[in-house]
Protein backbone atom coordinates (compact mmCIF):
# COMPACT_ATOMS: atom_id res chain seq x y z
CA UNK A 1 0.00 0.00 0.00
CA UNK A 2 2.98 2.34 0.33
CA UNK A 3 2.21 5.54 2.18
CA UNK A 4 -1.23 6.05 0.66
CA UNK A 5 -3.10 4.79 3.72
CA UNK A 6 -6.85 5.08 3.57
CA UNK A 7 -9.49 5.41 6.25
CA UNK A 8 -12.57 3.21 5.99
CA UNK A 9 -15.18 2.29 8.56
CA UNK A 10 -17.31 -0.66 9.58
CA UNK A 11 -18.95 -1.73 12.80
CA UNK A 12 -16.86 -4.15 14.83
CA UNK A 13 -17.07 -6.23 17.97
CA UNK A 14 -14.20 -5.99 20.43
CA UNK A 15 -11.03 -7.38 18.89
CA UNK A 16 -9.75 -10.48 20.62
CA UNK A 17 -6.43 -12.33 20.59
CA UNK A 18 -4.83 -9.73 18.31
CA UNK A 19 -6.76 -10.85 15.20
CA UNK A 20 -8.88 -8.62 13.03
CA UNK A 21 -12.58 -8.90 13.91
CA UNK A 22 -15.11 -9.86 11.28
CA UNK A 23 -16.69 -6.95 9.39
CA UNK A 24 -20.31 -6.31 10.36
CA UNK A 25 -22.15 -3.18 9.31
CA UNK A 26 -24.28 -1.55 12.02
CA UNK A 27 -27.99 -0.95 11.81
CA UNK A 28 -28.34 1.86 14.31
CA UNK A 29 -26.03 4.53 15.62
CA UNK A 30 -22.62 4.24 17.23
CA UNK A 31 -20.88 6.20 19.94
CA UNK A 32 -17.65 6.93 18.12
CA UNK A 33 -16.28 6.68 14.60
CA UNK A 34 -12.47 6.33 14.54
CA UNK A 35 -10.71 7.71 11.48
CA UNK A 36 -7.04 6.80 11.15
CA UNK A 37 -4.13 5.73 8.97
CA UNK A 38 -3.67 1.98 8.73
CA UNK A 39 -0.08 2.47 9.80
CA UNK A 40 -1.50 3.20 13.27
CA UNK A 41 -3.74 0.13 13.34
CA UNK A 42 -2.18 -1.42 16.47
CA UNK A 43 -2.89 1.70 18.50
CA UNK A 44 -6.41 1.99 17.09
CA UNK A 45 -7.12 -1.67 17.91
CA UNK A 46 -6.09 -1.04 21.51
CA UNK A 47 -8.17 2.16 21.65
CA UNK A 48 -11.25 0.52 20.12
CA UNK A 49 -11.10 -2.46 22.49
CA UNK A 50 -10.79 -0.15 25.50
CA UNK A 51 -13.79 1.89 24.37
CA UNK A 52 -15.94 -1.17 23.72
CA UNK A 53 -15.02 -2.77 27.05
CA UNK A 54 -16.58 0.35 28.58
CA UNK A 55 -19.86 -0.31 26.78
CA UNK A 56 -19.49 2.11 23.89
CA UNK A 57 -19.78 1.13 20.23
CA UNK A 58 -17.15 2.00 17.62
CA UNK A 59 -16.80 2.08 13.85
CA UNK A 60 -13.32 0.99 12.82
CA UNK A 61 -11.91 -0.60 9.66
CA UNK A 62 -9.60 -3.53 10.29
CA UNK A 63 -9.34 -4.79 6.71
CA UNK A 64 -8.78 -3.23 3.31
CA UNK A 65 -12.09 -2.51 1.62
CA UNK A 66 -12.15 -2.07 -2.17
CA UNK A 67 -12.68 1.55 -3.02
CA UNK A 68 -15.69 2.51 -5.05
CA UNK A 69 -19.06 4.24 -4.89
CA UNK A 70 -20.59 1.65 -2.55
CA UNK A 71 -17.52 1.81 -0.28
CA UNK A 72 -17.80 5.58 0.07
CA UNK A 73 -21.53 5.34 0.75
CA UNK A 74 -20.77 3.01 3.65
CA UNK A 75 -18.20 5.50 4.93
CA UNK A 76 -20.74 8.32 4.77
CA UNK A 77 -23.40 6.20 6.46
CA UNK A 78 -20.99 5.37 9.27
CA UNK A 79 -20.15 9.02 9.86
CA UNK A 80 -23.80 10.09 9.67
CA UNK A 81 -24.76 7.40 12.20
CA UNK A 82 -22.15 8.16 14.84
CA UNK A 83 -22.35 10.54 17.78
CA UNK A 84 -18.65 11.46 17.94
CA UNK A 85 -15.99 11.57 15.21
CA UNK A 86 -12.51 10.76 16.58
CA UNK A 87 -9.48 11.40 14.39
CA UNK A 88 -6.12 9.79 15.21
CA UNK A 89 -3.48 12.37 14.31
CA UNK A 90 -0.21 11.13 12.85
CA UNK A 91 1.92 12.17 9.88
CA UNK A 92 0.24 9.50 7.72
CA UNK A 93 -3.36 10.33 8.62
CA UNK A 94 -2.73 14.06 8.15
CA UNK A 95 -1.39 13.34 4.64
CA UNK A 96 -4.22 10.94 3.71
CA UNK A 97 -6.73 12.29 1.17
CA UNK A 98 -9.41 9.82 2.24
CA UNK A 99 -8.98 10.78 5.89
CA UNK A 100 -9.48 14.41 4.87
CA UNK A 101 -12.59 13.44 2.91
CA UNK A 102 -13.94 11.74 6.02
CA UNK A 103 -13.32 14.85 8.10
CA UNK A 104 -15.04 16.98 5.44
CA UNK A 105 -18.14 14.78 5.64
CA UNK A 106 -18.10 14.87 9.46
CA UNK A 107 -17.91 18.68 9.33
CA UNK A 108 -20.77 18.79 6.82
CA UNK A 109 -22.81 16.64 9.22
CA UNK A 110 -21.72 18.92 12.08
CA UNK A 111 -20.44 16.01 14.11
CA UNK A 112 -18.61 16.46 17.40
CA UNK A 113 -14.91 16.22 16.50
CA UNK A 114 -12.22 14.81 18.81
CA UNK A 115 -8.59 14.91 17.55
CA UNK A 116 -6.30 12.36 19.26
CA UNK A 117 -2.54 12.84 18.81
CA UNK A 118 -0.78 9.48 18.57
CA UNK A 119 2.34 10.28 16.56
CA UNK A 120 3.83 13.73 16.06
CA UNK A 121 6.00 14.87 13.14
CA UNK A 122 3.42 16.78 11.11
CA UNK A 123 3.01 20.51 10.55
CA UNK A 124 0.03 22.14 12.27
CA UNK A 125 -0.72 23.99 9.02
CA UNK A 126 -1.24 20.63 7.26
CA UNK A 127 -3.92 19.52 9.73
CA UNK A 128 -7.52 19.90 8.56
CA UNK A 129 -8.72 23.42 9.53
CA UNK A 130 -11.70 22.03 11.45
CA UNK A 131 -9.33 20.13 13.76
CA UNK A 132 -7.00 23.09 14.27
CA UNK A 133 -9.78 25.03 15.99
CA UNK A 134 -10.48 22.59 18.85
CA UNK A 135 -8.62 21.05 21.79
CA UNK A 136 -6.56 17.91 21.13
CA UNK A 137 -6.22 14.83 23.30
CA UNK A 138 -2.70 13.42 23.58
CA UNK A 139 -2.22 9.67 23.59
CA UNK A 140 1.37 9.30 22.48
CA UNK A 141 3.60 6.52 23.70
CA UNK A 142 4.92 8.92 26.35
CA UNK A 143 1.40 9.83 27.57
CA UNK A 144 -0.81 7.97 30.03
CA UNK A 145 -3.24 5.88 27.95
CA UNK A 146 -5.89 5.53 30.67
CA UNK A 147 -5.96 9.26 31.31
CA UNK A 148 -6.39 10.02 27.62
CA UNK A 149 -9.08 7.33 27.34
CA UNK A 150 -11.00 8.81 30.26
CA UNK A 151 -10.91 12.26 28.64
CA UNK A 152 -12.24 10.76 25.39
CA UNK A 153 -15.08 8.96 27.22
CA UNK A 154 -16.03 12.16 29.06
CA UNK A 155 -16.20 13.98 25.73
CA UNK A 156 -18.33 11.21 24.21
CA UNK A 157 -20.76 11.35 27.15
CA UNK A 158 -21.10 15.15 27.30
CA UNK A 159 -24.69 16.22 26.45
CA UNK A 160 -25.22 12.66 25.27
CA UNK A 161 -29.02 12.87 24.92
CA UNK A 162 -28.69 16.02 22.81
CA UNK A 163 -26.00 14.47 20.61
CA UNK A 164 -27.93 11.22 20.15
CA UNK A 165 -30.98 13.16 18.98
CA UNK A 166 -28.73 15.18 16.63
CA UNK A 167 -27.62 11.88 15.07
CA UNK A 168 -31.13 10.44 14.87
CA UNK A 169 -32.59 13.58 13.30
CA UNK A 170 -29.73 13.73 10.81
CA UNK A 171 -30.39 10.15 9.73
CA UNK A 172 -34.10 10.84 9.34
CA UNK A 173 -33.44 14.07 7.45
CA UNK A 174 -31.10 12.27 5.04
CA UNK A 175 -33.69 9.52 4.55
CA UNK A 176 -36.33 12.20 3.83
CA UNK A 177 -33.99 13.87 1.34
CA UNK A 178 -33.21 10.54 -0.35
CA UNK A 179 -36.95 9.95 -0.73
CA UNK A 180 -37.30 13.15 -2.76
CA UNK A 181 -38.51 14.94 0.38
CA UNK A 182 -41.71 12.93 0.55
CA UNK A 183 -44.07 14.48 3.11
CA UNK A 184 -44.79 10.97 4.35
CA UNK A 185 -41.28 10.92 5.85
CA UNK A 186 -41.56 14.13 7.91
CA UNK A 187 -41.62 14.32 11.70
CA UNK A 188 -45.00 14.12 13.37
CA UNK A 189 -46.49 14.04 16.85
CA UNK A 190 -44.07 13.46 19.73
CA UNK A 191 -41.09 13.18 17.37
CA UNK A 192 -41.78 16.68 16.06
CA UNK A 193 -42.26 18.08 19.56
CA UNK A 194 -38.95 16.59 20.70
CA UNK A 195 -37.18 17.96 17.61
CA UNK A 196 -38.48 21.49 18.33
CA UNK A 197 -37.32 21.29 21.93
CA UNK A 198 -33.95 19.94 20.80
CA UNK A 199 -33.46 22.76 18.32
CA UNK A 200 -34.31 25.43 20.90
CA UNK A 201 -31.54 24.24 23.24
CA UNK A 202 -28.94 25.95 21.08
CA UNK A 203 -26.17 23.55 22.06
CA UNK A 204 -23.32 22.17 19.99
CA UNK A 205 -23.04 20.46 17.64
CA UNK A 206 -25.42 22.83 15.85
CA UNK A 207 -28.09 21.56 13.45
CA UNK A 208 -27.15 21.10 9.80
CA UNK A 209 -28.94 23.03 7.06
CA UNK A 210 -30.68 19.81 6.05
CA UNK A 211 -31.93 19.25 9.61
CA UNK A 212 -33.30 22.82 9.71
CA UNK A 213 -35.08 22.31 6.37
CA UNK A 214 -36.44 18.98 7.61
CA UNK A 215 -37.83 20.57 10.78
CA UNK A 216 -39.31 23.50 8.86
CA UNK A 217 -41.00 21.16 6.39
CA UNK A 218 -42.34 18.98 9.23
CA UNK A 219 -43.84 22.07 10.88
CA UNK A 220 -45.30 23.15 7.54
CA UNK A 221 -46.92 19.77 6.96
CA UNK A 222 -48.29 19.82 10.51
CA UNK A 223 -49.84 23.21 9.81
CA UNK A 224 -51.26 21.93 6.52
CA UNK A 225 -52.81 18.98 8.32
CA UNK A 226 -54.35 21.29 10.91
CA UNK A 227 -55.79 23.60 8.25
CA UNK A 228 -57.16 20.64 6.32
CA UNK A 229 -58.85 19.24 9.42
CA UNK A 230 -60.41 22.63 10.22
CA UNK A 231 -61.71 22.92 6.68
CA UNK A 232 -63.20 19.43 6.75
CA UNK A 233 -64.81 20.00 10.18
CA UNK A 234 -66.26 23.33 9.14
CA UNK A 235 -67.66 21.89 5.94
CA UNK A 236 -65.96 24.69 4.04
CA UNK A 237 -67.60 25.50 0.70
CA UNK A 238 -66.28 27.86 -1.95
CA UNK A 239 -62.69 28.99 -1.98
CA UNK A 240 -63.49 31.44 -4.77
CA UNK A 241 -64.07 31.13 -8.47
CA UNK A 242 -60.39 30.85 -9.23
CA UNK A 243 -60.10 27.51 -7.41
CA UNK A 244 -63.64 26.18 -7.76
CA UNK A 245 -62.72 23.81 -10.56
CA UNK A 246 -59.83 22.31 -8.59
CA UNK A 247 -61.93 21.79 -5.46
CA UNK A 248 -64.70 20.34 -7.58
CA UNK A 249 -62.26 17.76 -8.84
CA UNK A 250 -61.39 16.83 -5.26
CA UNK A 251 -65.04 16.36 -4.31
CA UNK A 252 -65.84 14.32 -7.41
CA UNK A 253 -62.95 11.96 -6.74
CA UNK A 254 -64.43 10.98 -3.36
CA UNK A 255 -67.03 8.89 -5.20
CA UNK A 256 -64.31 6.90 -6.92
CA UNK A 257 -61.88 6.19 -4.08
CA UNK A 258 -63.30 2.81 -3.05
CA UNK A 259 -63.56 1.66 -6.66
CA UNK A 260 -59.94 2.48 -7.55
CA UNK A 261 -57.94 1.71 -4.38
CA UNK A 262 -56.43 -1.41 -5.91
CA UNK A 263 -55.16 0.32 -9.05
CA UNK A 264 -51.50 1.12 -9.64
CA UNK A 265 -49.90 1.82 -6.22
CA UNK A 266 -46.79 3.06 -7.94
CA UNK A 267 -48.66 5.77 -9.80
CA UNK A 268 -50.41 6.79 -6.60
CA UNK A 269 -47.06 7.22 -4.83
CA UNK A 270 -45.72 9.37 -7.66
CA UNK A 271 -48.86 11.46 -7.60
CA UNK A 272 -48.48 11.95 -3.85
CA UNK A 273 -44.95 13.25 -4.28
CA UNK A 274 -45.84 15.51 -7.15
CA UNK A 275 -49.01 16.99 -5.67
CA UNK A 276 -48.70 16.88 -1.90
CA UNK A 277 -45.09 18.02 -1.63
CA UNK A 278 -45.42 20.84 -4.15
CA UNK A 279 -48.76 22.05 -2.78
CA UNK A 280 -48.02 21.79 0.95
CA UNK A 281 -44.40 22.89 0.88
CA UNK A 282 -45.07 25.58 -1.73
CA UNK A 283 -47.83 27.05 0.44
CA UNK A 284 -45.92 27.27 3.68
CA UNK A 285 -42.19 27.33 3.01
CA UNK A 286 -40.01 30.29 2.01
CA UNK A 287 -42.82 32.84 2.28
CA UNK A 288 -43.44 32.74 -1.49
CA UNK A 289 -47.20 32.93 -1.15
CA UNK A 290 -48.09 33.89 -4.72
CA UNK A 291 -45.87 31.16 -6.09
CA UNK A 292 -47.54 28.70 -3.72
CA UNK A 293 -50.95 29.64 -5.13
CA UNK A 294 -49.78 28.94 -8.68
CA UNK A 295 -48.33 25.59 -7.66
CA UNK A 296 -51.48 24.70 -5.73
CA UNK A 297 -53.66 25.49 -8.76
CA UNK A 298 -51.37 23.34 -10.87
CA UNK A 299 -51.85 20.57 -8.32
CA UNK A 300 -55.60 20.94 -8.69
CA UNK A 301 -55.35 20.57 -12.44
CA UNK A 302 -53.17 17.50 -12.05
CA UNK A 303 -55.72 16.12 -9.62
CA UNK A 304 -58.31 16.40 -12.38
CA UNK A 305 -56.11 14.33 -14.65
CA UNK A 306 -55.68 11.71 -11.94
CA UNK A 307 -59.43 11.68 -11.43
CA UNK A 308 -59.90 10.56 -15.02
CA UNK A 309 -57.88 7.45 -14.26
CA UNK A 310 -59.36 7.01 -10.79
CA UNK A 311 -55.97 7.34 -9.08
CA UNK A 312 -56.81 9.51 -6.07
CA UNK A 313 -56.53 9.24 -2.29
CA UNK A 314 -58.25 10.97 0.62
CA UNK A 315 -55.00 12.29 2.12
CA UNK A 316 -54.08 13.76 -1.27
CA UNK A 317 -57.38 15.59 -1.44
CA UNK A 318 -57.01 17.17 1.99
CA UNK A 319 -53.45 18.28 1.26
CA UNK A 320 -54.53 20.04 -1.96
CA UNK A 321 -57.49 21.68 -0.20
CA UNK A 322 -55.26 22.90 2.63
CA UNK A 323 -52.67 24.36 0.26
CA UNK A 324 -55.32 26.18 -1.79
CA UNK A 325 -57.06 27.53 1.29
CA UNK A 326 -53.83 28.78 2.86
CA UNK A 327 -52.70 30.49 -0.33
CA UNK A 328 -56.10 32.11 -1.04
CA UNK A 329 -56.27 33.49 2.50
CA UNK A 330 -53.03 35.44 2.32
CA UNK A 331 -52.11 35.92 -1.34
CA UNK A 332 -51.75 39.46 -2.59
CA UNK A 333 -48.17 39.72 -3.77
CA UNK A 334 -46.77 43.21 -4.11
CA UNK A 335 -43.08 42.53 -4.51
CA UNK A 336 -40.58 39.68 -4.37
CA UNK A 337 -37.53 40.67 -2.33
CA UNK A 338 -34.33 38.74 -2.91
CA UNK A 339 -30.85 39.20 -1.49
CA UNK A 340 -30.40 36.93 1.50
CA UNK A 341 -28.02 33.99 1.04
CA UNK A 342 -29.86 31.66 3.44
CA UNK A 343 -33.43 31.06 4.61
CA UNK A 344 -35.41 34.03 5.95
CA UNK A 345 -36.38 33.51 9.60
CA UNK A 346 -38.36 36.62 10.49
CA UNK A 347 -39.84 39.78 8.95
CA UNK A 348 -41.35 42.92 10.48
CA UNK A 349 -43.01 46.02 9.02
CA UNK A 350 -42.27 49.48 10.39
CA UNK A 351 -45.26 51.20 12.04
CA UNK A 352 -45.72 53.47 9.01
CA UNK A 353 -45.64 50.48 6.66
CA UNK A 354 -42.89 51.96 4.49
CA UNK A 355 -40.00 49.76 5.58
CA UNK A 356 -39.67 45.99 5.94
CA UNK A 357 -36.99 44.31 8.04
CA UNK A 358 -35.96 40.71 7.34
CA UNK A 359 -33.58 38.40 9.19
CA UNK A 360 -31.84 35.36 7.80
CA UNK A 361 -29.71 32.31 8.38
CA UNK A 362 -26.89 34.21 6.65
CA UNK A 363 -26.47 36.13 9.98
CA UNK A 364 -27.67 39.43 8.48
CA UNK A 365 -30.65 41.77 8.68
CA UNK A 366 -31.89 43.68 5.64
CA UNK A 367 -34.07 46.78 5.50
CA UNK A 368 -36.27 47.11 2.40
CA UNK A 369 -38.26 49.92 0.80
CA UNK A 370 -41.77 48.45 0.64
CA UNK A 371 -42.87 50.63 -2.28
CA UNK A 372 -39.94 49.80 -4.58
CA UNK A 373 -38.72 46.48 -3.19
CA UNK A 374 -35.15 47.78 -3.07
CA UNK A 375 -32.75 46.89 -0.27
CA UNK A 376 -31.96 49.97 1.82
CA UNK A 377 -29.37 48.61 4.24
CA UNK A 378 -27.75 45.38 5.39
CA UNK A 379 -27.10 45.16 9.13
CA UNK A 380 -24.26 42.89 10.22
CA UNK A 381 -22.93 42.00 13.66
CA UNK A 382 -24.58 38.76 14.70
CA UNK A 383 -22.45 35.60 14.60
CA UNK A 384 -25.28 33.12 14.04
CA UNK A 385 -28.71 32.91 12.41
CA UNK A 386 -30.86 36.00 13.17
CA UNK A 387 -34.09 34.42 14.36
CA UNK A 388 -36.28 37.46 15.08
CA UNK A 389 -36.61 41.17 14.23
CA UNK A 390 -39.09 43.78 15.48
CA UNK A 391 -39.57 47.54 15.00
CA UNK A 392 -40.07 49.79 18.00
CA UNK A 393 -43.46 51.52 18.28
CA UNK A 394 -41.96 54.78 16.97
CA UNK A 395 -40.23 53.00 14.08
CA UNK A 396 -36.81 54.48 14.85
CA UNK A 397 -35.25 51.42 16.45
CA UNK A 398 -35.04 47.78 15.38
CA UNK A 399 -34.48 44.89 17.79
CA UNK A 400 -32.95 41.57 16.71
CA UNK A 401 -32.42 38.21 18.41
CA UNK A 402 -30.00 35.55 17.27
CA UNK A 403 -28.69 32.04 17.66
CA UNK A 404 -25.54 33.64 19.08
CA UNK A 405 -27.61 34.25 22.28
CA UNK A 406 -27.44 38.03 21.80
CA UNK A 407 -30.06 40.76 21.37
CA UNK A 408 -29.13 43.95 19.51
CA UNK A 409 -30.81 47.31 19.06
CA UNK A 410 -30.22 49.13 15.76
CA UNK A 411 -30.71 52.70 14.55
CA UNK A 412 -33.05 52.31 11.57
CA UNK A 413 -31.90 55.57 9.93
CA UNK A 414 -28.17 54.83 10.03
CA UNK A 415 -28.05 51.04 10.34
CA UNK A 416 -25.65 51.30 13.27
CA UNK A 417 -25.83 48.99 16.30
CA UNK A 418 -26.96 51.00 19.33
CA UNK A 419 -26.83 48.46 22.12
CA UNK A 420 -26.02 44.79 22.71
CA UNK A 421 -27.70 42.68 25.38
CA UNK A 422 -26.07 39.46 26.60
CA UNK A 423 -27.00 36.94 29.24
CA UNK A 424 -29.09 34.26 27.53
CA UNK A 425 -27.76 30.71 27.79
CA UNK A 426 -29.37 29.57 24.55
CA UNK A 427 -30.52 31.04 21.25
CA UNK A 428 -32.96 33.95 21.32
CA UNK A 429 -36.18 32.91 19.57
CA UNK A 430 -38.20 36.13 19.73
CA UNK A 431 -37.85 39.84 20.57
CA UNK A 432 -40.51 42.45 21.38
CA UNK A 433 -40.72 46.07 22.48
CA UNK A 434 -42.75 47.48 25.33
CA UNK A 435 -45.68 49.52 23.95
CA UNK A 436 -44.33 52.52 25.89
CA UNK A 437 -40.87 52.40 24.24
CA UNK A 438 -39.79 55.78 22.86
CA UNK A 439 -36.24 55.74 21.46
CA UNK A 440 -34.61 55.56 24.89
CA UNK A 441 -31.28 54.19 23.73
CA UNK A 442 -28.53 56.82 24.32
Amino acid sequence: MGTNYFCATVMTDAAKAGSAPKIALPKGTTDVFISYSRKDIDFVRRLSEAIQVRQRDTWVDWASIAKGEKWWQEIQRGIEGTNTFAFVLSPDSVASKVCRDEIDHAVQCKKRLVPIVFREGFAIADVHPALQEINWLFCRETDDFESALQSLLETIDTDLDYVKLHTRLLQRAIDWDNKQRDTGAVLRGQDLTEAQQWFQQGKTPRPTELQVEYLQTSLAVQKADQVARRIVRAGFVGLGAIVAAAIGAVIVTQQRIQENERQSEQKLALADVRLVSTAAEGAFLSGQVFESLLVSLQAGQQLKQLDRTGLTKTNLQTQVIAALWQAMNVVSEHNTLTGHQEAVWSVSFSPDGKTLASSSGDNTIKLWDVATGKALQTLTGHQDVVTSVRFSPDGKTLASGSGDKIIKLWDVATGKALQTFTGHQSLVISVSFSPAFRDRVP
